[in-house]
């Protein structure tokens, strides 16, 4: 996916099996994999990258804060991944 969020659109979500991403009026893009891993490379703007608990799903209260020219490789359940 790849989105162009207007300031009116802050707090949209893209949830994918390892992590969830808020949009904070950005464009950013998400590749989820058939096995789980996920990318999201920020273009412009900010997207708080929210982890998934590795038990259930739920998102946990660790939030990381990715901005412009940022991406993040997230390959299992539970951790914040890598830089891209």
């Amino acid at each position: 996916i790849a989105a162009h969020m207007p300031p009116s659109a802050i707090g949209f979500t893209v949830r994918t099996p390892t992590s969830t991403f808020v949009d904070q009026g950005t464009e950013f893009g998400v590749v989820a994999e058939p096995s789980g891993a996920t990318e999201v490379h920020v273009f412009q703007g900010q997207v708080d990258l929210q982890y998934a608990d590795p038990e259930d799903g739920d998102v946990l209260d660790n939030t990381l804060e990715l901005a412009g020219r940022q991406a993040r490789r997230i390959e299992v359940r539970g951790g914040a991944g890598e830089d891209v």
